[in-house]
């Protein structure tokens, strides 16, 4: 209580006045507004008001606004920013002519100067069910404190401010407002913002298009996560000749999901079901990684040969792909698993070049012995057999470099972690030894 008390105080002493209020008023406003945000924290506070005083909009082009503003229009008017000359014809001012010019050239010439007026700036947030996600703010919440942030300083300056809330279609919308007196309907309106319904950004951008014609600055925040795609919401506002700025509003779990193993995903919008199985490539995916090792692996097989040893299973995709890369060799697991390593080790060795680039895949292995990977899939190498191919490689190839991926660690569960530590140094063994024994033979002392 003492902390909002003196949150307050500080709106009082630090609320700029305005026409149509002083600053009591607005003091008493930015009370009320504290009151209707009870105990939940409030979008906007006095610090952080304070520290968008000093910021202003910068819109790439100009628009033609409707009333006097603090911004440069395509209209010649009445200003101190000069623009240009014209000759003098009959009728004009004569308070414009530049006597100067007149004492130099014989000719009498009007000053024109540039005409101010205001912008438009229309926020559209998307408040679809998808948007109540996050902690300990919601998506929703993070979206509405970036438009009422950026309302707040259109508004400081003068500028006219559209608000608009976006599911499936134009669920809510402010109308304009103008000037820091309408600061606090402006928050009362993306404070009263709540999740609902489901996502169609076209939808509603073409039909916020067809109710605000009026021409300037749109800023579009959403989660942009619509399952038909939001081009032709973009396509839709772009249209209007607006300039439309866009931002993407994700929470942390979205961008890094603390998830592993074989999931059921129920979209909370159209309560559709997708079975996944969140493996190391599928996270590297999702995260748009390419240095993941699936991408790594796809970029290899179209620079050099490459041999795959205990393959399982294929995606669509690279079975259709496997017929293009002729310089691909696999060995499927049904056909090394169980058999002495003398039967298909020597097969691998003849199909591999000269230098060798070594990278272990531990889901390779059976999930008897590594459970804890993205894609632990049944029919795997046994650790013997996966030991007789490295001991093999080491010793009759020239390994330039290795490396061991696809451990997915488990809490509380220490014993893949082991494995695949004496794994890497079972791998740095053989290649040592194999690299000693190409060395020459030392010779004592004494000797021819």
């Amino acid at each position: 209580m003492a902390d909002q008390t003196a949150m307050q105080a500080g709106a009082k002493a630090a609320a700029p006045a305005s026409p149509g209020g002083t600053t009591a008023d607005i003091g008493a406003e930015y009370d009320a507004y504290l009151r209707g945000a009870g105990n939940e924290r409030p979008l906007f506070d006095p610090e952080f008001l304070g520290q968008l005083e000093r910021l202003s909009l910068v819109s790439k082009k100009i628009f033609t606004g409707r009333m006097k503003g603090e911004r440069r229009s395509k209209r010649r008017g009445i200003s101190i920013e000069f623009a240009d000359y014209r000759e003098y014809v009959l009728g004009d001012d004569p308070r414009f002519i530049d006597w100067n010019v007149y004492g130099r050239l014989g000719k009498v010439f009007l000053k024109l100067f540039q005409e101010e007026e205001d912008l438009s700036v229309s926020l559209c947030v998307d408040c679809s069910t998808s948007m109540d996600f996050g902690t300990p703010w919601t998506k929703l919440r993070w979206a509405a404190r970036v438009a009422g942030a950026i309302g707040y300083v259109a508004l400081a300056n003068s500028d006219r401010v559209t608000a608009a809330g976006l599911t499936d279609r134009v669920a809510c919308m402010l109308p304009s407002a103008r000037g820091r007196r309408d600061v606090f309907r402006l928050f009362k309106f993306f404070e009263a913002l709540r999740p609902a319904g489901n996502t169609n950004l076209t939808a509603a951008c073409k039909e916020f298009a067809l109710r605000h014609r009026q021409k300037g600055l749109v800023v579009l925040i959403s989660d942009f996560l619509d399952p038909d795609g939001y081009e032709e919401a973009v396509r839709a506002l772009v249209g209007r000749r607006i300039e439309l700025i866009c931002i993407q509003v994700l929470a942390r779990e979205e961008c890094a999901p603390p998830l592993a193993g074989d999931l059921r995903l129920k979209d909370v919008e159209s309560e559709r079901v997708q079975d996944i199985t969140m493996s190391v490539d599928l996270r590297d995916t999702y995260e748009d990684n390419p240095h993941s090792h699936a991408c790594a692996m796809r970029r290899v097989l179209e620079i050099c040969p490459a041999v795959q040893v205990g393959i399982r299973s294929l995606s669509q995709e690279e079975g259709e792909a496997l017929p293009h890369l002729n310089n691909t060799r696999l060995f499927y697991a049904q056909h090394v698993v169980g058999q002495p390593p003398e039967r298909w080790v020597p097969e691998v060795i003849a199909a591999l070049s000269e230098n060798v680039y070594l990278t272990l895949d531990v889901d390779g292995l059976d999930p008897s012995i590594v459970p804890a990977t993205g894609t632990p899939e049944p029919g795997g190498l046994g650790w013997y057999e996966v030991l007789a191919l490295l001991q093999a490689v080491a010793s009759q190839k020239h390994v330039v470099a290795m490396d061991l991926v696809e451990l997915l660690p488990q809490p509380g569960f220490h014993a893949c972690d082991f494995l695949c530590a004496k794994l890497a140094y079972k791998m740095v063994g053989y290649v040592m030894q194999g690299r000693a024994s190409d060395l020459p033979a030392r010779k004592g002392p004494g000797t021819a």
